[in-house]
């Protein structure tokens, strides 16, 4: 049995939110963490009513009124505590919940805490987000889209400057920014970005520097004063394992908390820029671009032609042009012929309109693609770019570049179809996740959780769960044997993929993300290529909470009933079905037999007991036990008298009945046999008999001797009688 001081010690080392009151509102227990919110200390709180708490009064009346409600309907009840009752501007719902004693009466209220403050930040987060995606997906000119995005993703998170820094050789630069340039100091933190990316470049994760969490680095501290931010948060940008780009967020106010799931989505929005970072149709390094000369152009696969900016008059065309565009649609008509792709930015101009769109915008613009079919009937995709030509700082001339695509259309469909393909397996496996009873979580090869089943969530709580292999110290397990916590490096999932290890069946107890505790049975194993590589691992987490509980439940249930048993002043024992095993059997029962009698583990092996027909004496059969008819013939037997002869000569009589327990089916589940001691009663009911005989006896003789005394006395009388007569002759 746990004590109450060291229950209420493992309940502070949990960063729990608790409160527990008694049925008169006594303040039983109130966690640590609890205090802190309260802004009290825990002598101030614990053993009082909780009107008298020192709490302020509106604190005092939502919880009091809910509580009446909880006792009141025995059932748990919910309230919310905006951010008016409570500092720091959080919200909580408070979940009052009756503590109900085997006997159904109420022996407390235990009321938990919930910062929801999140909920509604993440779904705006979310909303943030998808428009991202959307632009990202819909357009075709990054150097438009990115500063929108950027512009997205600090209103998405409430900061305000975002850069994106790129890699040139061993060296970087920023090349898009937003939000920078307002104030003086944002020009020093944009030239020192360089410097913090090629640390940030080393370490290979996000990187946080927070002057409100970290107060003792001087570095940290000075960043207000040097740069005018207060907050920084940086995640890299990869492709293929490599870092090609670093996205860096800065706040000019201080962030006294940035949640968990906002560093996750974070990493969401970092993931789809590498997407659209690897796309092969965009050509992101634009440094230093020259004028193409005739002869490269002519030496290479690409279709080009110098047009006038005016009235787009061919000057210039090399040969893949002449034998890609027909006659009819060269120069400025290329704009008429049938394209099954045009730029967003370029559909809507009218064709005769383009070149001076293109010469007056003084960059570089893709204007559609078209397909063409060579002399062997070979389908070919082309590209076609417009590009001003500078002369004396003026855009004159225009470059039309047609550029063979067909392996990126023909890669692209390709990829399309893979990418479906993908999307359905991963459809599939979403669904085959949620539709399991156990927590399912998958992993990459560095154990960073990539896939969470509903059941998985649900187990650890409905909030974003930590998912790189670092996080895993959050989730708090511990072992049952010793409650000591598990390391990141005890975990199955994190052993399978750091030593390819398959655990079956460990049980873990856990205290999940809400407070809520129960045990686990955690299986992992490692998921692994055809070369032998472990690429991943899977862990499996089936929740036996319930089913602890019930088994503590039976536990007890079965030790109030072999105390009943025991303390009972017959011989009880309990057969089970079809075998006829002994499972339960009192001290009352092993006192009727030898000590060295082996209990019975079959109906066969009953002749142990050695019990004789209490007529004839004679040893009874296994099947003629009144145990054995009860399990195997399904009816109860009352009251067979027999007979147990003990190891040192001596016997007992025994009464002995047995009934069969049945189940909903009717079908015999085990029986109960009870064997009642009556030697005391025989051994009076034969003194009783005894004592009879010999008064029916003592009867008789005294029948008898009233019989020869009477013959006696009445010839006695008869003599006297005569002789006093003839007295009485004489006299006369």
């Amino acid at each position: 049995m746990i004590s109450q001081d060291l229950f209420e010690t493992f309940l502070d080392s949990t960063t729990s939110l608790v409160l527990i009151t008694s049925p008169v509102d006594d303040v039983i227990y109130i966690s640590p963490a609890l205090c802190k919110i309260f802004g009290r200390a825990k002598d101030e709180i614990m053993g009082k009513a909780w009107e008298k708490s020192g709490l302020p009064d509106k604190i005092i009346d939502l919880i009091d009124v809910n509580l009446r409600i909880a006792k009141d309907q025995m059932q748990s009840n919910r309230v919310e505590m905006s951010p008016d009752y409570l500092d720091g501007g959080l919200t909580y719902e408070c979940n009052m919940m009756p503590i109900i004693a085997p006997s159904g009466e109420l022996v407390g209220i235990q009321t938990t805490f919930e910062d929801i403050t999140y909920k509604e930040d993440l779904r705006r987060v979310n909303t943030y987000i998808d428009s991202i995606l959307e632009k990202l997906q819909k357009s075709n000119d990054v150097d438009k889209v990115i500063p929108q995005v950027l512009g997205d993703i600090t209103a998405a998170f409430d900061l305000h400057i975002a850069t994106l820094l790129f890699r040139q050789d061993e060296h970087w630069y920023a090349k898009y920014s937003y939000g920078a340039g307002e104030f003086s100091k944002d020009t020093i933190y944009l030239e020192e970005q360089p410097s913090l990316a090629r640390m940030i470049q080393k370490r290979k994760e996000v990187f946080i520097l927070n002057d409100s969490m970290d107060e003792g680095s001087h570095f940290v501290k000075s960043m207000a004063s040097k740069w005018g931010i207060h907050f920084l948060i940086a995640i890299p940008l990869h492709i293929q394992g490599e870092i090609f780009a670093i996205l860096t967020l800065a706040s000019r106010t201080p962030v006294p908390r940035f949640a968990k799931y906002m560093e996750e989505n974070l990493k969401r929005v970092a993931g789809f820029l590498s997407l659209a970072f690897s796309e092969d149709r965009y050509i992101w390094s634009r440094e230093g671009e020259t004028t193409p000369s005739k002869q490269y152009l002519d030496q290479m696969n690409v279709g080009a032609a110098i047009l006038d900016g005016k009235d787009g008059t061919i000057l210039w065309s090399n040969d893949v042009y002449n034998a890609v565009i027909p006659t009819k649609f060269r120069g400025i008509n290329i704009t008429q012929m049938p394209y099954y792709y045009l730029s967003p930015d370029l559909k809507d101009i009218p064709p005769e309109d383009i070149f001076a769109t293109v010469v007056k915008s003084g960059d570089q613009n893709s204007y559609g693609c078209i397909q063409e079919r060579n002399k062997k009937g070979v389908l070919r995709y082309w590209q076609v770019s417009f590009v001003p030509i500078l002369q004396k700082g003026t855009p004159s001339r225009v470059l039309c570049l047609i550029t063979d695509i067909t392996e990126w259309e023909k890669t692209n469909k390709k990829n399309a179809r893979l990418i479906y393909a993908i999307q359905e397996e991963q459809y599939r496996v979403r669904t085959l996740l949620d539709s399991v009873p156990v927590g399912v979580y998958i992993s990459d090869a560095e154990g960073n959780i990539l896939e969470i089943s509903q059941m998985g969530q649900k187990i650890w709580g409905d909030r974003p769960l930590p998912r790189h292999i670092e996080e895993y110290w959050e989730y708090k397990g511990s072992w049952p044997q010793t409650g000591k916590r598990l390391q990141v490096d005890d975990w199955p999932i994190a052993k399978a993929v750091r030593r390819g290890e398959t655990t079956i069946g460990t049980i873990i107890d856990y205290i999940n993300f809400e407070g809520k505790i129960g045990t686990i049975i955690n299986s992992a194993a490692p998921i692994k290529n055809r070369h032998g590589v472990v690429i991943g691992a899977v862990e499996i987490d089936q929740d036996i909470t319930e089913l602890k509980t019930l088994e503590r439940n039976l536990e007890a249930t079965k030790a109030y009933l072999e105390a009943i048993i025991n303390q009972m002043p017959v011989g009880v024992a309990i057969g089970e079905a079809p075998t006829g095993k002994i499972t339960t059997c009192n001290n009352e029962l092993r006192k009727m037999f030898p000590a060295s009698m082996e209990i019975p583990t079959s109906i066969d092996e009953y002749t142990n007991f050695n019990m004789l027909d209490g007529e004839d004496m004679k040893p009874l059969s296994a099947e003629e036990y009144p145990l054995a008819i009860a399990l195997r013939e399904n009816r109860t037997v009352n009251n067979f008298q027999t007979t147990i002869r003990k190891s040192n000569g001596s016997s007992i009589t025994v009464l002995s009945s047995a009934s069969p327990v049945r189940g909903k089916d009717g079908q015999v589940q085990g029986a109960v046999t009870i064997l009642t001691d009556i030697t005391h009663q025989k051994e009076i009911e034969q003194r009783l008999e005894k004592r009879t005989q010999n008064l029916i006896k003592f009867n008789s003789d005294m029948q008898r001797f009233a019989y020869v005394t009477s013959n006696e006395l009445r010839e006695s009388l008869k003599s006297i009688t005569n002789y006093l007569a003839l007295i009485d002759k004489n006299s006369s």
